[in-house]
């Protein structure tokens, strides 16, 4: 993840894969490094990944807690 956060953007000459494979890869990290921190009964950091995480641009809207878990009653 620091690896990512000090190379924030990819060359211009960079396939659109490697793009969504970048972003993936961004986004998988963040949400495991959220859930270590949750594990380890650290509630702040858990809320400052997220928070980092609902930033990227590429994330969709839907995405970002406006669908409701399939458990949840209206």
């Amino acid at each position: 993840l620091r690896y990512l956060d000090v190379h924030l953007r990819l060359p211009d000459d960079a396939s659109d894969d490697v793009k969504t494979e970048y972003d993936a890869a961004r986004r998988a990290l963040l949400l495991n490094a959220g859930l270590a921190a949750i594990k380890t009964n650290e509630p702040r950091r858990a809320l400052e990944i997220s928070k980092r995480l609902l930033s990227l641009p590429a994330l969709a809207d839907g995405d970002r807690g406006a669908r409701r878990p399939s458990w949840a009653v209206a």
